[in-house]
């Protein structure tokens, strides 16, 4: 049960942000504060009664392409370890 709502819930958020459906592609510290403004924006939304107007479904990418790990602070580059 809590799975379903868990997903039926990053379905509204995909709808409302198509940002997070196409994948982020930017390093973890600043897609983890993209992901807590869509919450407080969506929460915010529900607050204010901004109900999200029905749309097509999103199709989801069957396989997203394969990205490069992003580097965080910290990390020490190769050109720095010769």
């Amino acid at each position: 049960r809590t799975r379903q709502i868990v997903e039926r819930t990053f379905g509204v958020w995909k709808r409302r942000f198509p940002c997070l459906s196409k994948g982020l592609g930017t390093k973890l510290i600043c897609s983890t504060t993209i992901i807590v403004a869509c919450a407080v924006l969506h929460n915010l939304s529900l607050t204010l009664d901004n109900i999200l107007p029905e749309q097509e479904p999103i199709e989801e990418e069957k396989e997203a392409p394969a990205r490069p790990p992003h580097w965080q602070p910290g990390d020490v580059s190769q050109y720095e370890k010769l």
